[in-house]
């Protein structure tokens, strides 16, 4: 009988470990997130939603309320070929969500006594001489903080692909004697470099590396031990591999190495220790060295705003008033993309890491701070680079067509000539004039699409071909190749005519 009893209180034991525990993670993903009243499963299917629109192969994503982590999940794969999965230790590049990093190391500098941010950055950079109008200008540590130091925006295709030790030196030397667009001071004008400008006066200042200043100076006093400026054994392995998008969907990238833009754009951290990361911004964090500094970072210049919206540049951090006050930065890499947000009156943020240059990984970010504030949102608008892959992928379909056409009427008027059926024709002088006006009218055009991205967007094509959709290349060579294959045709039909045999036979 005992025999039975204890048989028949196991079998209970193995019922309920069987039925009721499974109930326990639906009713996880049916609690509320903190105090907002939102479900977790509400959001998941959000970001899952706009992860399948936005073709993003995978995410991290942590909400933070307080002193607490009230949502931190991963979605999707780290790597689509060997279906690894993205989880809490996945490693991704923050982009230019490494900006705050670099300002509060600057910040620190500051309050340490080693530089002032009221300086001309020639006090610690003495050969980085810049000018207005033909004059040179003072530019301040303070203006470089801010984005108003005046420099161009289209400064970003300067920086070098390169990793060696110079490099951070090197991409600040492409500065050397520029003429900046604005009066340092007067206008917001978002600038990569200039964060690799303080990069630099880190570096010459401290009399170490950018990076190791970092370390030790900042994250390791912060306890940010999964936050990386170098590659090595540990990121290699958990770093997830970077996609952009070509012919409509995820392709693996490895893009070219930036090391002179790592203070603006190439640290690598996962979702845990950004969650850590967002309750020190918060001021919520278990260290509480930095708080004074970190509060600094988010004080903007109010002198001037962006010319696109009422926002205005702190540190590292773009502030706005959007029904209660907003920090928030996104981040765009070649192959990665960051978006975080933080109410600072409500205590909570939102941060998301992905491993594709796409905006729906702020529109994932917004999207669910939006929920948390209980507003409606729906996103209308688009992302630009699968717009832009969309229109690559028709212009090679039409490239393709007319380039094959050409060439196979190319290869007949060619066998016509072998076989005599066409012979070359005495080139006349309306023949040669009508050759001549088709030659430079085609170079003419080669020449302007070569210099598109240079004319639009102070560029060349080799930048265009590292940030932009893999279609954009294909869809270039195929536009150079019908336009020469239309203008070999025409010229071909130009130095030939029917032999009059022929032609009498057709007849």
């Amino acid at each position: 009988m005992k025999r039975n009893h204890y048989f028949a209180v196991i079998m209970s034991i193995l019922v309920i470990v069987i039925v009721i525990l499974p109930s326990f993670n639906v009713f996880a993903e049916e609690v509320a997130i903190g105090k907002y009243g939102v479900e977790v499963a509400e959001i998941s299917t959000f970001i899952q939603d706009q992860m399948e629109i936005g073709k993003i192969p995978g995410i991290s994503v942590v909400v933070v309320e307080g002193e607490n982590i009230v949502y931190q999940k991963s979605f999707g794969y780290a790597d689509l070929k060997s279906e690894n999965k993205v989880d809490q230790e996945t490693l991704f590049e923050l982009a230019s969500n490494s900006k705050a990093f670099t300002g509060l190391g600057i910040l620190k500098m500051i309050d340490d006594g080693l530089i002032n941010m009221n300086s001309n950055v020639k006090e610690y950079l003495p050969w980085l001489t810049l000018y207005y109008d033909d004059s040179e200008v003072d530019v301040t540590v303070e203006q470089l903080l801010h984005h108003t130091s005046g420099i161009s925006s289209k400064t970003i295709s300067m920086i070098q692909i390169s990793n060696n030790d110079n490099a951070l030196e090197n991409t600040v030397k492409t500065l050397v004697d520029t003429n900046l667009d604005t009066y340092p001071g007067d206008d917001f004008q978002y600038a990569t470099i200039n964060y690799d400008v303080l990069g630099l006066i880190i570096q010459e200042v401290s009399g170490v590396s950018y990076e190791e200043y970092i370390l030790k100076e900042i994250l390791v006093p912060l306890g940010l031990s999964n936050t990386y400026l170098f590659n090595n054994d540990d990121t290699e392995n958990k770093l997830a591999t970077g996609y952009k998008i070509g012919f409509l969907r995820p392709i693996p990238y490895k893009a070219p190495i930036y090391r002179g833009n790592k203070p603006a754009g190439y640290i690598m951290s996962n979702i845990s220790d950004i969650g850590k990361w967002l309750k020190l911004q918060i001021g919520t964090g278990d260290v509480k060295v930095f708080d004074n500094l970190i509060a600094q970072s988010h004080i903007p210049d109010q002198n001037v705003t962006s010319p696109y919206d009422d926002s205005s540049y702190a540190i590292g951090w773009t502030v706005k008033d959007r029904e209660g006050l907003e920090i928030i930065h996104g981040g765009n890499n070649p192959n990665y993309s960051s978006y975080m947000v933080i109410r600072p009156e409500e205590e909570f943020a939102v941060a998301v890491l992905s491993n594709i240059n796409s905006s729906y990984t702020s529109v994932i970010g917004h999207g669910i701070k939006e929920k948390l504030l209980n507003n409606d949102y729906i996103y209308m608008g688009r992302d630009n680079y699968e717009f832009i892959d969309k229109i690559g992928v028709v212009v090679i379909l039409i490239g393709s067509i007319i380039s094959l056409l050409m060439l196979i009427l190319i290869v007949r008027r060619i066998l016509r000539i072998v076989h005599k059926k066409s012979s070359i024709k005495k080139l006349t002088k309306r023949c040669a004039i009508k050759m001549i006006i088709l030659f430079v009218f085609v170079c003419g055009i080669s020449y302007f699409l070569n210099t598109i991205p240079s004319i639009f967007f102070g560029a060349s094509w080799g930048f265009v071909f590292v940030w932009y959709p893999f279609s954009i290349r294909i869809a270039l060579y195929l536009v150079y190749m019908a336009i020469w294959s239309i203008y070999l045709f025409i010229t071909i039909g130009c130095l030939s005519e029917k032999n009059l045999q022929v032609v009498k036979n057709d007849e």
